[in-house]
């Protein structure tokens, strides 16, 4: 009968053994897939998507050993491995305890919470796949790994061939009290630390890539995702992040350390804990009192994050510090976003106590300390690849300054001693202080902070000296840099016109050579002689002008940077640094920064100089030409040939600080001018710093000690030629002498021989 069936219809047997594969498929979804790894072997089970694709999936496997009892506050250790028998992998684990709430409805959680959930397309089909690592978010507080549809998230990864992997963590105070004596902190961190080993050790009998590792997260997910980057431990595991609405820099994400020790000082206190043995006691404390000492502590605390325990930015998890670690972590391809109506949900829970979610909200109170703007710059020069930018700004700059204030100083000094007129000695003096100020405002403004990362980058210090300084002596930078801001634009412009008064006063006095000596000696003697303060007030009363003039109108720059009252993650009232309105005004940036501080700092000075100095140096040749004709006719030969080597001198000084100013001070401008066209460039605002410091560094050194080597060159001269003088006038007296005594026989032969040895005797 079959055979007459089926020789008459083949299509029957097709449909016969169509029916055949079917029900064999969904006997094997009913098979359960067995892995075998180094610690054992580890069943799973399938589940037939409605595609009809098959998922392999693994709920519960243990990453670490149960962190309870003696491990309970202390770093997850490596899981052993089960000798015999298989480990059943078929149901999901229990959560991990949230940082508070009432034991009896928490029958789903447990302390023994360190498991991890597997979705891989079939088992043994595939190899090779790409693997997403899904961290859950929550504040560090709340959430697990549990999936809620499962069926949804496999069909949403396996259909693309990828391995999907959920992982869990210690939450609230069990993940991150915070004890410096016993090196308890972070334990969060390095439980996902220890997953992602897991992962990383076993994810090849899974089929998945262990060079292809994709971490996903969202909220403190997505800042553990970038924790895990950074960090020494683990970012060499990583070969991609995906960072959904959160960041470890944020500043509800991460804890000021002295809060966090605060918290757990409390936290232990509460506890009745406060004794020798501080660890084991509180490790002998029942869950139920944990949860509710955090519960009464969170409420009784003003604070703006969603809990009492959290990460920090410091400690053997980022043992090499935040800012080298991101530079470390170049190689890894980021992507971070966030939605539209972030965190709305917790708008609308009423268990969030003093308005600790407004951090979130325009409407809030005050707004959030964002560290963004203080991370952004250090960041962003150990990001990009300008190590010479750093050098710059660093050492190099450090060595400048030091170097001008020592050369101010010696400036000053040598100039109080000299026999230069009041006038100019005033006018010097006050050039030299503007400089050592700016010297000095350059400093704090931004060359010490930056020489601090450079002595932790080069020495690879892991930001010990950095965090040192933050922590002990509380040296906010950018704090410092907003101060200072309006008083460095100051001195750049007060130092610069400065210059401009000592080269007018250089001008006129040569100009009028004379004008220090009365014409009328008569005169001189009726004069009343004005008393030493109003002398001295006149003489002051220009350089004093200048300075208050400078000051007021670099005023603006003062008010770019503004200091702003924010609510910290500690609770507390604490103060950062923003930029003002003016940065959105064009009509500032155009007219004031762009167009009146270059013409008033740089290019109306070099005008000025210019002229002063060309004028300088023809009036010199002038003055000298009129004062040989008199010099040689009354036959004082030597002092005409000293003053024309102090002429020489002068027009080699002023040729000098001429040169110096172009490049120094002028080609700065052209820097800045190049930045505002062409964007922010780290390098070309560095070098226009750098050259500004250095011509304050050098104005006095020009002034004083240049010409003072010029001067004992011109002395060493002046006293060559004397002594020729006076050897030519003995070998004539000589020759005079011989003459008057009638002895011709031995006058002396105009051949050079005797009078060259009479010169050297003499000599």
């Amino acid at each position: 009968m079959v055979h007459l069936l089926v020789k008459s219809s083949p299509i029957l047997l097709f449909i016969f053994l169509y029916c055949f594969y079917i029900l064999l498929n969904k006997y094997r979804a009913y098979e359960n897939p067995v892995i075998v790894t180094s610690l054992g072997k580890i069943q799973g089970k399938y589940l037939t998507l409605d595609n009809g694709d098959i998922a392999s999936i693994f709920l519960g496997i243990p990453f670490a050993e149960p962190p309870i009892n003696e491990r309970r506050f202390k770093k997850p250790i490596k899981k052993e491995p089960w000798k015999e028998g298989i480990y059943k992998a078929i149901e999901q684990s229990k959560s991990c305890y949230p940082h508070f709430g009432k034991i009896e409805k928490l029958i789903n959680n447990s302390e023994d919470c360190l498991y991890l959930n597997i979705l891989t397309p079939e088992i043994k089909k595939y190899k090779n796949l790409p693997v997403v690592v899904w961290i859950h978010g929550g504040g560090f507080s709340v959430g697990s790994n549990s999936f809620g549809n499962i069926k949804e998230i496999a069909e949403n990864f396996i259909s693309k061939k990828i391995i999907f992997v959920s992982i869990q963590y210690r939450l609230g105070a069990l993940g991150w009290l915070y004890m410096k004596e016993n090196n308890i902190g972070n334990i969060g961190f390095w439980d996902q630390a220890r997953a992602l080993e897991f992962i990383y050790d076993h994810i090849q009998h899974f089929g998945g890539n262990k060079s292809n590792i994709i971490m996903l997260g969202e909220s403190a997910g997505a800042a553990s995702v970038n924790a895990l980057t950074i960090s020494p431990s683990t970012r060499h595991m990583i070969h991609k992040s995906i960072e959904l609405s959160g960041s470890i820099l944020a500043a509800w994400s991460n804890f000021d350390i002295k809060i966090l020790e605060e918290n757990s000082k409390k936290f232990i206190n509460q506890l009745k804990c406060n004794i020798t043995d501080t660890l084991s006691c509180i490790q002998k404390i029942k869950i139920k009192d944990i949860l509710n000492v955090t519960e009464k502590l969170y409420k009784n605390l003003n604070t703006t994050s969603f809990g009492i325990f959290g990460p920090y930015l410091s400690g053997d998890f980022f043992s090499d510090g935040i800012i080298y670690g991101i530079k470390q972590s170049r190689g890894i391809q980021s992507l971070s976003g966030l939605t539209n109506n972030e965190a709305a949900y917790f708008k609308t829970d009423k268990d969030i106590p003093n308005e600790a979610m407004n951090i979130i909200h325009p409407e809030m109170p005050l707004e959030n300390c964002n560290n963004d703007l203080l991370m952004y710059r250090p960041i962003k020069e150990y990001v990009e690849d300008i190590t010479l930018s750093t050098w710059i700004q660093g050492p190099i700059s450090m060595v400048v300054i030091i170097i001008g204030l020592i050369g101010n100083l010696h400036s000053i000094r040598v100039v109080f001693k000299s026999t230069i007129n009041t006038s100019t000695t005033i006018s010097l003096i006050a050039l030299a202080l503007w400089d050592v100020l700016l010297l000095v405002v350059s400093l704090l403004h931004h060359n010490l902070y930056t020489f601090i990362l450079w002595l932790d980058e080069f020495f690879n210090n892991k930001s010990k000296v950095q965090n040192w300084i933050f922590y002990n002596l509380s040296y906010n930078p950018y704090f410092m840099a907003c101060i200072l801001n309006g008083l460095l634009a100051c001195t750049h412009m007060a130092s610069t016109w400065m210059l401009i008064y000592v080269t007018a006063q250089r001008f006129f006095a040569v100009s009028r050579p004379l004008s220090f000596l009365s014409n009328d000696s008569s005169l001189s003697k009726k004069r009343r002689r004005a008393s030493y303060v109003k002398s001295s007030i006149t003489k002051i009363k220009i350089p004093c002008l200048l300075s208050i003039i400078c000051g007021i109108i670099s005023l603006p720059c003062s008010f770019e940077y503004y200091i702003v009252e924010c609510m910290g993650s500690n609770g507390y009232i604490n103060k950062i640094v923003k930029p003002s309105a003016l940065f959105e005004n064009r009509k500032y940036i155009i007219f004031y920064r762009s167009i009146l501080l270059p013409i008033l700092q740089s290019l109306g000075p070099i005008t000025i100089i210019s002229i002063l100095t060309f004028k300088t140096i023809s009036n010199l040749k002038i003055m000298m030409r009129r004062r040989a004709l008199i010099l040689l006719q009354q036959g004082r030969n030597s002092i005409f040939f000293s003053d024309k080597d102090k002429t020489k001198s002068l027009q080699l000084i002023s040729a000098l600080l001429l040169g110096k100013f172009i490049l120094l001070r002028c080609f700065p401008t052209f820097l800045e001018i190049v930045k505002l066209i062409h964007g922010q460039k780290f390098l070309l605002t560095d070098v226009a710093d750098l050259l500004i410091i250095f011509n304050s560094a050098t104005n006095c050194f020009v002034f004083v000690v240049v010409k003072a080597a010029f001067e004992t060159r011109r002395l060493k001269k002046a006293r060559d030629r004397q002594r020729q003088m006076v050897a030519n006038a003995a070998v004539q007296m000589l020759r005079i002498s011989r003459f008057i005594a009638s002895d011709k026989s031995l006058l002396l032969n105009d051949d050079g021989e005797e009078r060259h040895t009479m010169e050297n005797n003499f000599t």
